[in-house]
């Protein structure tokens, strides 16, 4: 009996201290393995940012972003904040680690819910002409009012539909009554045999340039024919109302010329000089000219075949370290200093400048800079003088890249133009100062702010002659009407072959730049249109 009484009391023991141990266990996490006697505690940290001392206790006003951040200076937060412009879209996006939002599908805005690109036309029920416009902070909806006809001129019929190549305008004459006055267009002359007219244009285009036919092969303006005789033919650029001419020189001759008979010419003829036999001096001489070709600003030249001078296949560049590294990027060497190639003389190659690596400032060697980034910069700052320096940090405001191709550079904080500044329209690239030719409209890039990226300008091409197209005989011998005006400069270089240099001559072609003026207030005719019935564009 006592026997049994021990073994219930072991029983009991037993029995509260696992009852304890399972308490104490789930109590603090307590994993207890087999494989092990040992045990583990999990315990978790979680990161907080650490409060410069000097600030302790003081509210921090702004947490760090994107878009800005704070810095202890002098026992208070300095901060500072991104300005960010408003993009001139209605669907911008701000993506992660962004601070100011973008246009994924570029400028645009809303009418009538219909979300509308920039430079598209959208056509109302009622008729009316709406499009987008961007004035610095904000998008804008302008709408033209439909067409109708103009009072004076009710039950009138109009001489001419308006289209490419005219327009019509409800005016009064001399005596006062109100007529249509229409002007038409007159193209000129394409400086190309295979020129086409596109839907929607008054004027032919020639999609492959200026060209003309030799023997019945197309050869492009500024290109040698050979013929089989060895005469040399090209075309030339006509004035503006003729198509290119055709000129043709005589094969060179090989045989001495006259009066230079028995004596050794200096040198043959080449690419990059030769000789020619003139009695300037009173008697015959052989007198040779040679070319002096600059040094190419790069390491890596190649000159082509028939070339005199060499150039650069892949642009400037200079060697460090024996690496060729491009001009404009940055060589990083080992001991952390960064080189970069710098334009020198024209007759010089690029120099190497190197930037000795960085070094914390004496004072915040015991402090680790807030930020590593391109668009932040730190400087150590001791503004009580009493050896309590700290890092004061701002951000680089960016201005807009004045083009529609940038890219971003490794350790550089702003987009940069590759290209140079540039436009976009009709899905072609304009390069700023350019004039280009696109459906039949004269299109260049113009800045409209001076911190915004150019935008593309299109007008109609009208550089014609114009004729006044009247129902009444006596407006039309009295009233003058000047809507368009054209103005045309042609320069012209000729260079006469000479037997010798024939094969290296220079051509400058003649060169037309036309300016029109029109004073017009209906739609540009440049825009796509998009129709609310449809919602077609």
């Amino acid at each position: 009996m006592l026997c049994f009484k021990s073994f219930l009391l072991l029983v009991l023991v037993a029995l509260l201290i696992g009852v304890n141990q399972g308490q104490v266990a789930k109590e603090a996490d307590v994993i207890v393995t087999p494989e092990a006697e040992t045990i583990a505690i999990e315990t978790t940290f979680i990161e907080t940012p650490v409060t410069p001392f000097q600030c302790e206790g003081i509210e921090k006003p702004l947490e760090d972003s994107p878009c800005g951040g704070c810095t202890c200076i002098n026992n208070e937060w300095a901060c500072t904040m991104a300005a960010c412009m408003r993009p001139p879209c209605v669907d911008a996006v701000t993506k992660p680690g962004q601070c100011c939002g973008e246009c994924p599908n570029g400028p645009n805005c809303y009418i009538d819910g219909v979300l509308v690109p920039m430079d598209q036309d959208y056509v109302r029920p009622d008729g009316s002409v709406c499009f987008c416009q961007y004035n610095s902070w904000e998008t804008e909806v302008l709408c033209i009012p439909p067409f109708t006809t103009p009072p004076g001129c009710e039950g009138l019929q109009k001489p001419v539909d308006d289209g490419p190549c005219s327009f019509c305008s409800c005016e009064p004459n001399w005596l006062g009554q109100f007529e249509w006055s229409c002007i038409v267009a007159d193209c000129m002359v394409p400086k190309c045999v295979d020129a086409v007219r596109e839907p929607g244009q008054c004027c032919e285009v020639c999609p492959n340039g200026p060209n003309c036919y030799i023997d019945g092969v197309l050869v492009s303006m500024n290109q040698d024919y050979v013929r089989p005789d060895g005469s040399v033919c090209y075309c030339e650029e006509g004035s503006p109302w003729e198509q290119a001419n055709i000129i043709c020189t005589p094969p060179r001759d090989t045989t001495t010329p006259a009066g230079c008979e028995g004596q050794d010419k200096p040198f043959e003829d080449g690419p990059c000089g030769g000789c020619m036999c003139d009695n300037w001096s009173g008697e015959y001489e052989w007198i040779c000219y040679m070319a002096s070709c600059m040094m190419p600003n790069c390491v890596d030249p190649v000159k082509k075949p028939d070339q005199c001078c060499e150039e650069c296949p892949n642009g400037p560049n200079c060697y460090i370290d024996d690496v060729i590294v491009p001009m404009g990027q940055e060589y990083v060497r080992s001991d952390g200093s960064v080189c970069f190639c710098q334009q020198n003389e024209p007759w010089q190659q690029a120099d190497v400048i190197c930037m000795p690596p960085f070094k914390t400032p004496a004072g915040c060697e015991s402090q680790e800079k807030p930020w590593d980034s391109p668009c932040v910069t730190c400087d150590c700052v001791d503004w009580s003088g009493a050896g309590n320096a700290d890092w004061v940090c701002w951000m680089t405001d960016c201005f807009p890249a004045p083009c529609v191709d940038k890219v971003s550079v490794p350790n550089e904080c702003c987009e940069t133009c590759p290209n140079g500044p540039n436009c976009e329209t009709f899905g072609e690239i304009i390069p700023l100062g350019v004039n280009k030719t696109i459906n039949g409209l004269e299109c260049h890039c113009e800045y409209t702010f001076i911190l915004e990226a150019p935008i593309a300008v299109c007008n109609p091409i009208l550089t014609t002659t114009l004729e006044t197209i009247t129902p009444s005989p006596i407006s039309s011998t009295t009233k003058e009407r000047t809507t368009l005006k054209q103005s045309s400069t042609t320069t012209s270089e000729t260079i006469t072959p000479s037997p010798i240099s024939s094969s290296t001559k220079e051509r400058t072609t003649l060169k037309q730049s036309s300016t029109t003026t029109s004073e017009k207030t209906t739609p540009n005719k440049n825009r796509k249109r998009i129709s609310a019935n449809s919602n077609e564009s």
